[in-house]
C-alpha cells in the first residue's frame, strides 16, 4: 500500500485520519483475505521528514490494522539530507518497533537532459531532477563517483538502522523495481 500521506481527496486528505485508517484498512483486509500470510508495507513519501512519519503513523497506528513494514520514498533532491533520513528510520524504527524498507531511492550520475530520448513536448515532461537549483541542495556531485559515493553512505545508513529494523531498499533498473538488503543480509521482504 501506498501514500503520500493523503489520498482520496476530500475523504482521505490529512487531517482526517479516521477515513485514512478506513480506507487503508480496507486495502490491509483485502490483502490478508486473499493470503493472510502477505507482508504488509505502508508506503509514504518524503523520507527525511521526521515530523511527517511521527504525525502519520501515529495517528494511523491509533486506528489500524496491523502490518508488518514502514516504506519510505528517498530522492535526495527532495527529501532532506542523508542525515535527516538518517534520524528519521532510526526514531520510527524505535518509535513504532517497525522493520524498514526504502520503497524508492534514486540519485542520478549526469546533468545531461533525457529530453531526446523521451520525445515528448515541454508541456508533457514531468521535470527531471537535475535542474541545478535541486543538485546544489546534495551533498554528492552528479558524476559517476557521486553517486557511487551517495550509494554506499545510503546502504551504510540503511544496514546500521537501529535494532536491525533497516531491511534494505528497493532500486530502479532497467528491468524494474528489484529488492536488495543490506550488506551481509539475505532476507526477503
Amino acid at each position: 500500500m501506498s501514500s503520500q500521506t493523503d489520498f482520496l481527496w476530500p475523504e482521505g486528505e490529512v487531517p482526517n485520519y479516521d477515513n485514512i485508517a478506513k480506507f487503508v484498512n480496507a486495502g490491509i483486509r483485502a490483502c490478508r483475505k486473499v493470503n493472510a500470510d502477505i507482508p504488509i508495507m505502508i508506503h509514504l513519501d518524503n523520507g527525511g521528514n521526521n515530523e511527517l512519519y511521527v504525525r502519520w503513523f501515529t495517528n494511523f497506528i491509533e486506528r489500524g490494522e496491523e502490518f508488518e513494514y514502514i516504506g519510505l520514498s528517498y530522492y535526495p533532491f527532495w527529501h532532506g539530507s542523508l542525515d535527516q533520513l538518517e534520524f528519521n528510520m532510526n526514531d520510527i524504527a524505535k518509535r513504532f518497533n517497525k522493520d524498514l524498507i526504502i520503497a524508492e531511492v534514486s540519485m542520478g550520475f549526469t546533468m545531461d537532459s533525457y529530453q531526446e530520448y523521451e520525445k515528448l513536448a515541454d508541456s508533457e515532461r514531468k521535470g527531471y531532477a537535475t535542474r541545478p537549483a535541486l543538485v546544489e541542495k546534495i551533498d554528492y556531485p552528479m558524476t559517476i563517483e557521486g553517486q557511487a559515493d551517495f550509494t554506499k553512505d545510503f546502504l551504510n545508513r540503511v544496514a546500521n538502522v537501529v535494532d536491525d529494523h533497516g531491511k534494505g531498499f528497493f532500486g530502479g533498473s532497467r528491468h524494474g523495481f528489484q529488492y536488495r538488503a543490506p550488506a551481509g543480509q539475505h532476507r526477503h521482504p
